[in-house]
């Protein structure tokens, strides 16, 4: 009976080391997901290892010798059969985060896309009112020609005012036409909303980048931004944005209003965190993804300004060599 005790002794050992195992393999292949999403997949491992295991202890430290045995070969089989579960249900899980990454992605760049369909609407009709401006130029200037001509300075000072009146006044936000358009889509909104927007872009249409990953990553950022400004009162909203390459890296820093947060947080109601994780949950962890497949970085800060208000930071360093392949 003493042998058999052991060998089932053994045994369990064995499967709950599995268990063990196969859990903490399971959860670091989660790593991609957000922390929140991350801790309650792993409930359902730790949960199995925290039944199995106390009723494995429980069994041998003062069991019934006539059920030792057999319960325990039972747990062991329940250890082994949880392990194996929990493969095919961690495959599912990383495919489910994995769908709702693409899901988001897409919404956000069918969301460009008609951003930059709007914007070649405009730059459309900015071409025929430039041609139309072209052509009152060429009469404006036949007319000063002819005020030249008869030496008459204060007329072609007057046609000179008005001309540099005639023309298109349009600022672009930086020369990369797709993160342009995204640019002219998201701030006019922003500052309606009361929003101090401040951006200083210097970005290429050469950007070895894809215009993709470039929307993705500005459009993320510009939405925390007004996530956390929009919150506030209006005189409280602000955000800058700056981005350059350099050493041939994209180099991305934004700095936002944001509210300090509880000393003593309290626990959202499930609808709220629900609300809250359908709206902003995913923006970082794609910023994060994208910056990573690249070679690049993350970081993001928070801090108070010397008058009392909260800021958020977030700076993104993403390798773009010139020479590189772009998926």
């Amino acid at each position: 009976m003493t042998a058999a005790v052991m060998v089932a002794a053994v045994a369990d050992c064995v499967a709950f080391s599995l268990l063990l195992a196969s859990s903490v393999r399971l959860i670091g292949g989660l790593e991609g997901a957000a922390v929140g999403r991350r801790a309650l997949n792993a409930l359902y491992p730790l949960s199995q290892m925290a039944f199995i295991g106390y009723n494995m202890a429980s069994l041998h430290l003062g069991g019934d010798d006539r059920y030792r045995v057999p319960y325990a070969l039972l747990l062991a089989g329940l250890a082994v059969l949880c392990a194996i579960v929990d493969v095919s249900l961690f495959r599912n899980l990383a495919e489910a985060e994995d769908a709702l990454l693409y899901r988001e992605r897409r919404t956000r760049l069918e969301r460009q896309l008609r951003a930059q369909r709007r914007h070649f609407r405009t730059l459309h009709r900015e071409l025929d009112q430039a041609m139309a401006v072209d052509d009152a130029i060429e009469a404006r200037l036949a007319e000063a020609r002819a005020a030249l001509a008869r030496r008459d300075a204060d007329a072609v000072c007057a046609w000179c005012a008005d001309l540099s009146a005639r023309l298109p006044r349009r600022r672009a936000f930086c020369r990369h036409k797709a993160v342009d358009a995204l640019c002219a889509t998201i701030v006019p909104a922003l500052r309606r909303d009361g929003v101090a927007c401040d951006l200083a872009i210097e970005l290429d249409d050469d950007c070895p980048l894809p215009s993709a990953e470039l929307c993705a990553l500005f459009s993320n950022l510009l939405d925390n931004a007004a996530a956390a400004c929009l919150a506030l009162p209006r005189d409280r909203r602000w955000m800058t944005l700056r981005a350059h390459v350099v050493l041939d890296c994209l180099v991305i820093e934004t700095r936002n209003a944001t509210a300090a947060p509880p000393r003593r947080p309290r626990r959202a109601s499930a609808a709220a965190r629900r609300a809250r994780f359908g709206r902003r949950g995913w923006g970082l962890s794609i910023i994060r993804r994208i910056a990573e497949r690249r070679g690049g970085a993350l970081d993001v800060s928070r801090g108070v300004s010397p008058n009392g208000g909260a800021w958020f930071a977030a700076r993104v360093v993403v390798p773009c060599p010139a020479q590189s392949v772009v998926a």
